[in-house]
């Protein structure tokens, strides 16, 4: 058996870090990943949880609120079968590096490590507001370093819930 040539073994790996991270999935990144009209069918028949959203004058679109409802254990459970185009286009900044050869897996799981328990830090009450207020901040800076796309995050949604008109490229 031979072995894979260099940038099969990092498309296998990008798929690896996806999976292992699973941020722009379970609400930490974004409120909602707009789909594609001919999307919703085969969202719904997978038992997807689907909300309606528009910008006043324009017409509605459909999109699955985070923390998505095919996100189970720590990853995608549709992930080999179907996804929205809107997940299988998104490519973050972390996983650009990381497919780029910039980044190593041990570096980008480290930066989702310190994301996770920011989040954790923003949604603990008991932590004080000064604490929740840094832990937010934090949150903040990662999504714009690592998980922003060059443009707007499209239609991903940014994570205070407004409603992105335009599309990612």
């Amino acid at each position: 058996m031979s072995a894979l040539p260099p940038e099969h073994e990092r498309a296998r790996d990008g798929a690896t870090l996806c999976l292992r991270c699973g941020l722009c999935c379970d609400g930490t990144l974004f409120s909602r990943t707009e789909l594609k009209p001919g999307e919703v069918e085969t969202a719904r028949s997978l038992g997807v949880s689907l909300i309606s959203i528009g910008d006043a004058g324009s017409a509605t679109r459909s999109a699955i609120p985070q923390g998505c409802s095919l996100f189970r254990d720590g990853c995608c459970s549709s992930y080999g079968r179907w996804r929205p185009q809107a997940c299988g286009d998104y490519v973050c900044r972390l996983l650009s590096g990381y497919v780029g050869g910039t980044r190593t897996l041990a570096e980008c799981l480290e930066v989702v490590r310190v994301v996770r328990e920011a989040d954790a830090d923003a949604r603990q009450p008991a932590s004080g507001g000064l604490a929740r207020l840094r832990a937010a901040g934090l949150l903040e800076v990662f999504r714009r370093k690592f998980f922003e796309t060059e443009s707007d995050p499209g239609p991903m949604g940014p994570k205070d819930g407004s409603v992105s008109g335009s599309t990612a490229p």
